[in-house]
């Protein structure tokens, strides 16, 4: 079913690289980070086969019927999975980019369950919410898989 975006890609990466110290809600992770924004899914959704292209591609990474990336990003953050295990084609794409010197990163999932691909890949540092007082928050998945909980 199409709907409108949510646009959260674009959310969190307002949220990595927003400009600090102006008294304005939120303080960036990376004062002077530069955001590679790279669109995998449209209102229809996207394929594993899409998000691991896009996923080399930022890496700088050849992807078939594109063109090199020519500013590789070092840290690649993927904010959307889907509840199935690992898949070859997700660990194989994060092994290469690891291999390629890319930190990837990926969020746990909002299912208040088992932690989503490619969260619960080898290699990948799974990211889960927690409540201000450092308690789960209610809708964050959760397991072993995570290496890291914020403030949701």
């Amino acid at each position: 079913e199409v709907e409108d975006s949510s646009w959260h890609g674009t959310v969190i990466a307002g949220q990595l690289v927003a400009a600090t110290d102006d008294a304005v809600r939120v303080a960036a992770m990376q004062w002077s980070g530069r955001v590679l924004a790279v669109r995998v899914a449209g209102k229809c959704g996207a394929t594993v086969a899409d998000i691991v292209d896009g996923m080399r591609w930022a890496a700088g990474l050849p992807v078939t019927g594109a063109p090199l990336n020519p500013t590789p990003a070092r840290v690649v953050t993927v904010s959307f999975g889907g509840s199935a295990a690992c898949s070859p084609a997700y660990q194989e794409a994060i092994d290469d980019l690891r291999a390629a010197g890319a930190v990837v990163v990926a969020a746990a999932g909002n299912e208040h369950g088992a932690v989503l691909r490619p969260a619960n890949c080898e290699g990948v540092i799974g990211v889960g919410a927690v409540n201000r007082d450092g308690f789960k928050t209610t809708y964050s998945n959760f397991g072993p898989e995570l290496l890291l909980s914020t403030v949701g």
